[in-house]
């Protein structure tokens, strides 16, 4: 996953890409700007569960793919005042 969030796009990259844009660019740069912690730094999806997960700067969330709801959320991974800065799925 790719972040166009400047031209408010997001892309996709495996055996081909997707590019997908957003109706809202505008607003979508203002949000980004206040809650930049909550952006993806990491997005898979899990195939075995059907479900999106995605780790930001600060925890670690599950998506189900069927209705789009979040299903948990890691939170207090790290440290007060640190990162999450890469992240790794291990079977």
């Amino acid at each position: 996953m790719i972040s166009l969030i400047n031209h408010g796009k997001i892309c996709f990259v495996s055996n081909r890409v997707n590019l997908l844009e957003f109706d809202d660019k505008d607003e979508l740069k203002k949000k980004y700007k206040r809650n930049k912690q909550y952006f993806p730094i990491f997005c898979e999806y899990s195939s075995l569960n059907n479900e999106l997960i995605i780790a930001t700067r600060s925890d670690v969330r599950f998506i189900d793919i069927k209705n789009g709801r979040t299903k948990k959320i890691f939170t207090g991974l790290v440290n007060k005042g640190e990162d999450i800065t890469v992240f790794r799925i291990v079977q």
